[in-house]
């Protein structure tokens, strides 16, 4: 080892020590030499003397090792400058650059342990190269498994001296493992939790190995079989169908794999959302009923043919944005329910009015009030609600967001031409103190109906004060009563004052829209 390999990186309270060591650690050089060296990733430094590290997040990882140990890839570049790269691939599970050396070329591999042992003839010890036995194989592999068991993300990582292009990646010698450490967010066991009680379910589909995907799905709290690519490939698409509702992780997927999940549980009629971040998840994210692509370590292609990006890289906020979506439904299906309520009792009316022949009850100019303020202001005040335990109920199947509110649509009408009937004939033939007492009546059910529309759980469970916007909307329209009734605006809407014992009446009138159905 050459001490212009190293600098002073300022990055580990060990790096002095460490810097000693690794000069000494010849098989711990080579193999963090090597894991930059078949790595895109670089870094740059900052105008406050730190370290940007740029590139996909497990090859900087690499290089932030490096960084740590005192290892500049810029000069290990400078001194072996690349030739070509042998991409990854799903397939092969490994991916090599090919650099020119002083002497000779030079192959640095990393992939899967399973697949870079199996290429590898050799094995680098301090003392020298050895014949990679198969029983040494089986050996190393056992030691990758129990990397994997702890959670783990495990590469291992190779090289050779290549004299030619033929077999470049065959005959390897063998250097180490990896292992990543990619935790679960502490929010994604809560997450899980959330989903399982709205009804989602969740699964795993993932290239880690099947040890490191059951023990991070242990940790979060998905539970279900764990299948292989190997094991699934051999699945026949019935197999599959009959099979998927039990398996809740997928390892060592590749994408037409991924693809193929996708496919299946959309047979099954299943809505189907799916994440992905690179090139190779770009069938499958066209493919699901909503694509969602990784906002900060996601493929500009991958982001381009999804329907939704995730800003954060974050599961808990497609969670999140489950939970409003749920609540936006919600809650504009309760003004739906309010509105049509409240216009359909008016509409019995002027038709009773019409059948019976009648004078109009209400004038045109009052309707159009009671539309534009009555009905809108507690309308906008119904979105503000905050949600019915919205993560506690099944996904919705409605075709229509009128679905389930026909009946209650009809009650609340009903009831308007009840108290419409007693009232106007109550005061019949005064029609100007008829019609303000029915114009008022019908505003005061529906300030009092709009707390019935504001879930399906009595006011008691709810709160009564639980949405103040509510509270505002009646203080607001009370108060533009009072003005239309007692300034000279009251010829202008026809309408005359009224007397306590007559506000009484328009308080009885009132209360069954709230009354009934609390009831």
């Amino acid at each position: 080892c050459n001490n212009k390999f190293f600098r002073n990186t300022k990055r580990g309270t060990f790096l002095a020590n460490k810097l000693v060591n690794l000069q000494k650690e010849k098989e711990l050089f080579e193999l963090v030499k090597t894991s930059v060296l078949s790595s895109n990733a670089r870094f740059e430094e900052t105008d406050d003397n730190q370290y940007q590290i740029i590139g996909d997040p497990t090859e900087s990882a690499f290089v932030s090792l490096a960084l740590d140990l005192g290892i500049d890839k810029r000069l290990l570049a400078e001194l072996e400058p690349r030739i070509k790269e042998i991409s990854f691939s799903s397939e092969r599970k490994m991916m090599s650059i090919l650099r020119k050396s002083i002497r000779r070329n030079v192959l640095y591999s990393k992939g899967s342990p399973s697949t870079i042992l199996e290429k590898s003839a050799f094995e680098f010890k301090k003392d020298g190269i050895y014949s990679l036995s198969q029983r040494r194989k089986q050996e190393l592999k056992k030691i990758a498994e129990n990397f994997e068991r702890k959670g783990l993300r495990v590469l291992a990582f190779a090289y050779k001296y290549a004299s030619s292009d033929k077999n470049l990646e065959q005959g390897l010698i063998f250097l180490g493992f990896i292992g990543m450490l990619d935790p679960p967010r502490p929010e994604i066991k809560e997450a899980i939790r959330l989903c399982k009680l709205a009804g989602i379910k969740i699964k795993m589909i993932t290239g880690d190995s099947l040890l490191t995907a059951s023990t991070i799905a242990k940790e979060t709290g998905i539970e279900g079989k764990v299948v292989g690519g190997k094991e699934l490939e051999e699945m026949s698409d019935e197999e599959l169908n009959a099979e998927i509702e039990n398996i809740a992780v997928f390892a060592r997927i590749n994408p037409s794999q991924k693809l193929r999940i996708v496919e299946i549980l959309m047979q099954k009629n299943e809505q189907v959302a799916i994440t992905g971040d690179g090139v190779n998840d770009i069938l499958a994210l066209k493919r699901a009923d909503i694509g969602i692509a990784m906002g900060k370590r996601g493929s500009d292609v991958a982001r381009d043919v999804s329907d939704m990006v995730l800003l954060d890289d974050n599961f808990y906020s497609i969670v999140k944005g489950i939970e409003q979506g749920r609540i936006v439904y919600d809650n504009s299906k309760k003004a739906t329910k309010f509105l049509l309520a409240s216009n359909f009792g008016e509409t019995l009316i002027v038709f009773y009015s019409i059948i019976f022949n009648l004078p109009l009850p209400i004038l045109p100019l009052q309707i159009l009030w009671i539309n534009l303020v009555t009905d809108a202001i507690p309308a906008l005040a119904l979105i503000k609600e905050s949600g019915d335990d919205v993560m506690k109920s099944k996904p919705r199947q409605e075709t229509s967001i009128l679905k389930g509110i026909f009946l209650f649509v009809l009650i609340a009408g009903l009831i308007s031409l009840i108290i419409f009937i007693i009232i106007f004939y109550s005061f019949y033939p005064d029609i100007e103190k008829a019609r303000t007492m029915v114009m008022f009546s019908l505003i005061g059910f529906e300030l009092f109906f709009v707390f019935s529309c504001r879930s399906e759980k009595t006011l008691k469970e709810i709160g009564l004060f639980s949405n103040k916007y509510i509270w505002y909307a009646i203080l607001s329209i009370i108060i533009l009563q009072l003005i239309i009734i007692y300034t000279p605006l009251a010829s202008v809407f026809s309408v005359t004052s009224l007397s306590l014992r007559e506000w009484l009446y328009v308080l009885l009138a009132s209360l069954p829209g709230l009354a009934v159905f609390e009831a």
